[in-house]
């Protein structure tokens, strides 16, 4: 206010600059902004109640002083959206017992300016509570509710934080280029509690961070923790990776789906406890770390790390057999070739199927039971190859049939200790299993050859090639497992592994440049015709992986020249059935695609960009502006996308190499040309098969909201053909019965959470697709569920009766909480 006036007129509102120190008490309306003049202070008494006008804001260049008392707090708030405090250049703020609310945000601090709040409650809906950029904010004893941004946003500065209580927000303090220290803070119900980045320092001693997706966060940054707790984290309580160096001192983890993940972070955690992880407790896939007096589940770890334990080195190797069937394993892939111990090995293998067979037939209800694929076929190596089966019953739900099926899988596992070549098996009904002979695949037919029935055919255009496809796709992903996955397998093992998968690539490709390519029986059959088929200039290739007989393993070069050969050949044979495809009738317009709601991409809003953004940063080192789009995700395999002319440059296998030495960036994660892409979202349980990039929401380089894309280029692909679909939907639906038993078995790997998943938003979402002519993502599972609920409103009930709870156990409980409703689903699926 201007020295002249002789009195301030509180009635008409306060507006302008304060040039001389002045007192608030009652009810200060501010009708404009009030700028605190360098030199000036301005005082807020006990009880004083601040209305400031929409957008007005309150910026201090000398001192503001508000001094409520625990009785008689002060009020800062407004009608609408207000702008806050601001302390600039060497402006200070001193606040005791104070409430603020409605502003966007309730505190801004740039340059030298200087805060100290204490015993305050600042609530925002729209925007962060506190922002810093620079500074010193000294914040204690309060408590911060919402917003949908983060709580306090710290860039740069120096901080101190004690006693904090954030709820509600979407973000609970993030530390971007910021030193700070923090004493007793308490985060519950953030999606992401506590983030730390690009550069920052955190000392932390003393927290409770309770429910949302993510505890704490620090990329490329150091944190000292101590004496911390995280429960009840949906995803990952401890996500520490990008390098700087991070101390964990007497935390504990529970009741979270992943504890920890560490990767490219050098850490010492001492006195750390977890407990309760459905999926896993901690996981390393590179860095350095050192653990004292661990309490929890094995650490799970990759071979580009280094972890330590109580002092001592565990091993990279992590085998899943014992020391002497190692030892038997190693002795039977260096005997497999010599004849008369292998017909030692195939009588041990004839003998084990006569077991299975006799244990099948034990207390009635089976009423078949049939060795399939390489067994039947003569196309089996020992030590590599499994026994698999398939059991017919004749019931399998009601009382008597779990009682039944609970005694079977009893007797499988006792079997399968005496027997470790028993493979995969899995029991259905005959119905189902009918169905799968008649729409199942290039599986199908094999299945029907080992039952010695005659093998369907499959049709021409498009169910033969989507088939192919799906095989091929199936054989490209086990190929990038076992370059990516070592697992501590010995080298023979892997190379066969590896050997099988490209063979099945190559011989289900469905055509080649130069036409139809004819499907070989089998890999015995195909290799040793693989001068005659379109491939032949692939032999060198796979003649090198089988030549490689080092203990050691291959030359780095070899397994990327193949690798990037296996990609090449696909892409190339992709644009026969791309164009094959694209001539069907597509006049059909009823296929209504209905993706999930998205959150605003504008003003940083939506999905959060730092989760991802490490691996990101890796694939975009390795091929630079050939990658074009990116899918991350945690249920399935992640996706990286390269432009079609990535894969003629002659650099393509330097790039793999330098990609595989890495490590996966997110679980599996399975390199694809556009023009595969393209053609893999029309394949069924491609993992992605509706979910499509698009670019037009993206701008380059960003995070498609809520669905963990990222693009670059145009990497859309088109909604397919009404007709390929719905024949990809029919294969799918008949796997899918197979898969829902399989999936409820002890041969399953996968967990109670991804179970509930799969099963739930394939077969919702392949009912929607056939009955409804609706195509939706199966990766939103709540999307699916209001979409499935409102088309079919007689299933609401039963859904509801499905607990979320149920992916949180073992995988049979996962299995029998949703039966009866997955019963209802594929049956009116498949009218």
């Amino acid at each position: 206010m201007n020295s002249e006036e002789a009195a301030l007129d509180l009635s008409r509102g306060v507006s302008g600059v304060l040039n001389q120190d002045e007192t608030w008490g009652g009810t200060v309306r501010i009708a404009g902004d009030v700028v605190v003049a360098e030199g000036s202070t301005l005082r807020i008494t006990a009880g004083a109640a601040v209305v400031l006008a929409e957008s007005c804001s309150i910026t201090v260049l000398g001192r503001l002083i508000v001094k409520g008392t625990d009785a008689l707090p002060a009020s800062i708030s407004g009608p609408g959206t207000w702008g806050g405090i601001h302390a600039k250049a060497r402006g200070r703020v001193l606040m005791r017992h104070a409430r603020l609310s409605n502003a966007a945000p309730n505190l801004i601090l740039s340059g030298q300016g200087r805060m100290d709040i204490a015993d305050c409650s600042l609530s925002s809906t729209h925007d962060a509570n506190a922002v810093c950029s620079g500074g010193f904010l000294k914040i204690k004893r309060c408590a911060l509710d919402g917003p949908s941004a983060s709580a306090i946003r710290l860039q740069g500065g120096r901080h101190r934080l004690s006693s904090l209580r954030i709820t509600g927000a979407r973000e609970g303090v993030v530390l971007t280029g910021a030193a700070a220290t923090a004493r007793d803070l308490a985060c519950s119900r953030c999606q992401e509690a506590l983030i730390v980045r690009d550069g920052s320092t955190l000392e932390l001693d003393g927290a409770a961070f309770e429910g949302g997706k993510t505890g704490l966060t620090v990329i490329a940054s150091k944190a000292a923790i101590k004496n911390a707790s995280f429960q009840g984290f949906s995803d990952t309580a401890l996500s520490l990776h990008g390098g700087g160096g991070v101390r964990v001192e007497s935390c504990r983890i529970s009741r979270c789906r992943v504890g920890m993940t560490l990767s490219e972070e050098s850490g010492d955690f001492t006195g750390l406890a977890v407990d309760g992880c459905a999926d896993m407790g901690v996981y390393a896939p590179s860095g350095r770390h050192r653990f004292l007096r661990y309490a929890g589940p094995p650490i799970v770890f990759e071979e580009a790390a280094q972890v330590d334990l109580d002092d001592r080195p565990l091993s990279a190797k992590k085998p899943s057999w014992s020391r002497e069937s190692s030892r038997i394993l190693r002795l039977v892939l260096r005997t497999q070739d010599i004849r008369p111990i292998r017909a030692a090995y195939r009588a041990l293998y004839f003998l084990g199927e006569l077991a299975f067979r006799a244990m099948t037939r034990l207390y009635g209800n089976a009423i078949s039971c049939d060795a399939w694929r390489g067994w039947k076929r003569g196309d089996w190596s020992p030590g590599v190859s499994d026994l698999d089966f398939v059991v017919v019953a004749a019931v399998l739900s009601s009382r008597s049939g779990k009682r039944w099926l609970a005694g079977f899988w009893k007797r499988h596992a006792r079997l399968k200790r005496v027997l470790p070549f028993l493979g995969e098996t899995v029991v259905v009904l005959e119905p189902e299993l009918q169905e799968y002979l008649a729409h199942g695949g290039v599986r199908a037919r094999e299945l029907a050859v080992a039952r010695r029935r005659t093998a369907p055919g499959l049709a021409a255009e498009p169910k033969r090639r989507i088939a192919l496809w799906a095989e091929c796709a199936s054989s490209y992903t086990r190929l990038i497992e076992w370059l990516w996955h070592r697992n501590g397998y010995p080298w023979a093992f892997r190379r066969t592994q590896l050997f099988k998968s490209s063979v099945d690539l190559l011989r289900h490709l469905p055509e080649t440049e130069s036409g139809p390519n004819p499907v070989h029986p089998s890999r015995k059959a195909f290799w040793e015709n693989i001068r005659a088929t379109p491939f032949a200039g692939s032999r060198g290739a796979l003649q090198g992986l089988l030549d490689e007989d080092s203990p050691e393993g291959p030359h780095e070069a070899l397994l990327s020249g193949l690798w990037a050969h296996l990609l090449a050949v696909m892409h190339r044979c992709a644009l026969g059935t791309e164009s094959r495809w694209s001539a069907l009738d597509g006049s059909s317009t009823d296929l209504r695609y209905d993706p999930p709601p998205r959150a605003e991409a504008a003003g940083g809003k939506g999905a959060s960009l730092e989760r991802w953004s490490p691996q990101v940063r890796r694939f975009q080192d390795h091929f630079g502006a050939g990658l074009s789009g990116a899918l991350f995700s945690d249920l399935y395999p992640s996706y990286a996308i390269l432009s079609d002319e990535e894969l003629s440059k002659a650099g393509l296998g330097g790039s793999l190499a330098r990609c595989g030495r890495s490590g996966p960036a997110s679980g599996l994660t399975i390199i694809l040309s556009r023009r595969l892409w393209r053609l893999w979202s029309c394949l069924p349980f491609a993992e992605n098969p509706l979910l499509f990039m698009d670019a037009a929401t993206a701008p380059a380089g960003r995070l498609v909201p809520m669905r963990g894309q990222f693009s670059w280029a145009d990497t859309s692909a088109p909604t397919p053909l009404p007709t390929v679909l719905s024949e990809s939907a029919r294969q799918s639906l008949a796997q899918l019965r197979l898969i829902r038993r399989w999936l409820g078995s002890p041969s399953a790997a996968l967990n109670g959470r991804c179970a509930l998943h799969y099963l739930l938003s394939r077969a919702m979402g392949l009912r929607l697709l056939t009955q409804r002519r609706i195509a939706a993502p199966f990766f939103d599972l709540d999307h699916l569920v209001k979409a499935y609920s409102r088309e079919f409103p007689d299933s609401a009930a039963e859904l509801s009766k499905i607990s979320p709870e149920a992916g949180t156990r073992s995988v049979d409980e996962a299995y029998w909480a949703c039966h009866d409703f997955l019963e209802s689903a594929l049956s009116g699926a498949i009218r």
